[in-house]
């Protein structure tokens, strides 16, 4: 009766385990890829109902100007101008520019997020459609990306 693990038997068990943690790391990748797109969508989602807010209750015209990783909340100053109010920082690159009007109206446009699309979130892009504004799925549509 023998006592103990062959080498054999060890190095059959640090495969498996190996395999079993490479396949784990890939399913935790992607899972990390998608929350974080999803969460860079509400946090885009917020500021414009927020800026949304500040516009009808101030009479301030605003805009958000979302470029890359970067998004800039501009409000209308008394000559015209549009200055920076507050940038913040995203994980995921995005692109577009919503306009609120002095009434707390969007404008009719989008916010696409600009990453890889088989990262499947729930939630990639915002959309206004000059009333309201929700949060889509960014899709391509004969070759341009597009927010339904």
């Amino acid at each position: 009766m023998r006592k103990g693990l062959t080498v054999i038997e060890i190095l059959v068990a640090l495969v498996l385990a190996g395999a079993v943690l490479a396949l784990a790391y890939l399913k935790y990748h992607s899972w990390e890829k998608r929350v974080s797109v999803e969460n860079d969508t509400r946090r885009i989602y917020s500021l414009v109902e927020l800026q949304r807010t500040k516009s009808f209750t101030e009479k301030i015209p605003a805009k958000i100007v979302v470029s890359g990783t970067q998004v800039t909340v501009e409000e209308q100053t008394s000559s015209g101008t549009y200055a920076v109010v507050k940038v913040i920082h995203l994980k995921s690159p995005f692109s577009g520019t919503i306009e609120i009007d002095e009434k707390g109206l969007p404008n009719n446009t989008s916010i696409i997020y600009l990453g890889d699309l088989s990262v499947d979130a729930k939630y990639s892009c915002i959309k206004s459609d000059g009333v309201r504004v929700r949060m889509g799925k960014t899709v391509l549509s004969s070759g341009k990306r597009v927010c339904e």
